[in-house]
């Protein structure tokens, strides 16, 4: 189904204003932005990245590497998942927006609310995994917690996206 979306979503970027609105961070509906979905998912990345290479480079108490861990492969999987989940629905929401004939308000939302969500909790196990370090002013990973709490209250808080999905649900 992902090769679907993937595939659906590239076809839209050639064929019109769907994913290349996202791209360009024209709105895909009131409440989300495609400025915002693709800030977020390059915070997802970043932080995903920079927790692997912590995993790879230090070692635990017990000089096994961290990547060795069970507990640590555990919280990348997790963030890894979450990643691909936000941008399938970023995807299907630029894919309706391009290709249906009705508002795609929901989706949008539904994307910008979990993308939102998903980015805290991916940055917040990138702190985990750092420790002590991740918290130090000045590294990546600090700046990226720092910086996830804005993109959760751009163009609508989570609280603001339940209700517009909500009332989009109501409407249906």
């Amino acid at each position: 189904m992902r090769a679907k979306l993937v595939e659906a979503a590239a076809s839209s970027r050639s064929s019109g204003a769907g994913c290349s609105s996202y791209l360009r961070g024209i709105r895909l509906a009131p409440y989300a932005s495609g400025r915002s979905l693709v800030a977020m998912a390059g915070r997802h990345q970043l932080s995903i990245h920079a927790a692997v290479m912590h995993c790879l480079a230090r070692c635990a108490d017990s000089q096994a590497p961290l990547s060795s861990l069970g507990e640590f492969l555990e919280k990348l999987a997790g963030m890894a998942t979450e990643l691909d989940a936000a941008r399938l629905l970023v995807y299907r929401a630029a894919y309706l927006r391009d290709t249906g004939p009705e508002r795609s308000t929901r989706e949008a939302s539904e994307a910008k609310l979990f993308a939102t969500e998903a980015a805290g909790r991916i940055i917040d196990q990138a702190v985990q995994i750092h420790g002590g370090s991740g918290l130090v002013r000045g590294t990546v990973v600090e700046r990226l917690y720092r910086d996830v709490r804005a993109l959760r209250i751009y163009e609508g808080t989570s609280e603001i996206q339940k209700l517009v999905i909500a009332n989009q649900l109501l409407k249906e």
